[in-house]
């Protein structure tokens, strides 16, 4: 009987170590088949275009698109400027307003939007119309409506300024009632407490003497007006811009600016940024608090949606990404995700086909505007901070091309 119990024992040793064995190879298995299904980046940053003004003033980059001929059409503080592919300035398109967003339609005309206008330009830069927006107000109206927004803002941000001053003053209360009974832990606490009071009192002031100032009003104004994205097919022409309260609408107009009719409203977008593109027959939303991209038809019925939150190759990092789509003539969507600098290439049905590669841009969320140079296959995203636009080339061109300058060392 003890033979017995002692093979059983021997099987199950020899029966562990065999599923042991088994189990680790299969991890093996399951980490090279994972390995082959990742994608390597295709591109590399290789530089930057910096966009200048006049005499090499500083300039203010909110936007830009790919012409047809593959050049840069850029929209500014000073209007649009063309450059070419590799940055040389080759026109420029003054404009009454601050382009803050642009596009070209299929016939080579430029739409160009920002402060509460819409513009039309030729091929050749001539500016054929501009008007205001149609469900903008007029600035009177605006600075009315900012002055009562900043005077609710100043009034919550009282209240919560009051109340975080009760809550301090009351433990401060309770630690003083303690009298000789304080440990050193209890005084440590009740200077911290009384120093945090002091700094809240001053905050207080603060708020009283902003609430309403001309400063903010104006900067309230001026975020009604600022329009996030414009994009033209053969038929309409869609705006992106603020709506009642913090989401944003879509706007569906005739391509003569005409017939406006709002087919999205309450759009999420973080800080300030809600990006949109035209793939056709689809309004494509970089809805970055959802981690999606949707699609929408033309009456701004959501029609599907891709993505999800995440670090892996199909996930968007961050906070909220992806911040800019872009569409390409292949019927393929960019992304581009900000703070990461990272853009990758999906199908319509949401399936990853490629990374692209990383723009060295700054944290945070902010605009990441993207476009591709397909003859030259070249990639290039807004780095919104320096007014400047990161270069991404093949990698085996960027290689090559260090090589040839005695490199011969890829970037990190």
């Amino acid at each position: 009987m003890g033979l017995n119990r002692f093979s059983f024992r021997l099987l199950q040793f020899f029966f562990g170590v065999a599923l042991l064995t088994a189990g680790s190879a299969w991890s093996q298995d399951a980490k090279e088949e994972t390995a082959k299904t990742e994608f390597a980046a295709t591109h590399k940053q290789t530089g930057v275009i910096e966009v200048k003004g006049d005499k090499d003033s500083r300039v203010a980059l909110n936007s830009f698109c790919i012409d047809q001929q593959g050049n840069i059409l850029a929209g500014t503080s000073n209007g649009v400027q063309l450059l070419d592919p590799d940055g040389k300035l080759l026109d420029k398109f003054p404009l009454e307003f601050t382009a803050e967003a642009i596009n070209q339609s299929s016939d080579g005309t430029i739409f160009v939007a920002g402060e509460g206008k819409l513009a039309k330009l030729s091929s050749k830069g001539k500016v054929e119309s501009v008007v205001t927006a149609p469900w903008m107000k007029d600035k009177a109206a605006l600075k009315k409506e900012a002055k009562k927004e900043a005077e609710e803002q100043s009034k919550r941000r009282l209240e919560t300024s009051k109340k975080s001053m009760e809550s301090l003053q009351k433990r401060i209360d309770e630690l003083k009632e303690k009298k000789d009974d304080l440990d050193e832990r209890d005084e440590k606490r009740l200077e911290a407490f009384e120093k945090q009071l002091v700094a809240q009192k001053k905050s207080l002031e603060s708020v009283k003497k902003s609430s309403s100032s001309t400063a903010q009003v104006e900067s309230l104004v001026k975020r009604r007006l600022k329009i996030n994205a414009i994009a033209v097919n053969d038929q309409y022409c869609f705006v992106c811009a603020l709506g009642a309260g913090y989401g944003y609408d879509v706007w569906r107009l005739d391509l003569d600016f005409k017939k406006p009719e709002k087919i999205a409203s309450k759009l999420g977008g973080c800080c300030g940024q809600c990006h949109i593109q035209v793939d056709g027959e689809h309004v494509v939303v970089a809805a970055n608090t959802r981690f999606n991209v949707v699609m929408l038809d033309k009456d701004g019925k959501e029609v599907s949606a891709f993505g999800k939150r995440g670090e892996g190759e199909a996930g968007f990092s961050g906070c909220c990404n992806p911040m800019n789509v872009a569409c390409c003539s292949d019927d393929t969507i960019l992304t581009a995700e900000s703070g990461a600098g990272m853009i990758k290439r999906f199908n319509k049905k949401g399936e990853l086909l490629a990374v692209i590669g990383k723009a060295t841009v700054a944290a945070g969320c902010k605009n990441v505007t993207i476009g591709h140079n397909k003859s030259l296959n070249r990639y290039y995203m807004l780095s919104f901070d320096k007014s400047e636009i990161c270069v991404l080339d093949p990698i085996s061109e960027a290689t090559s091309s260090q090589s040839q300058n005695g490199d011969g060392k890829p970037d990190d």
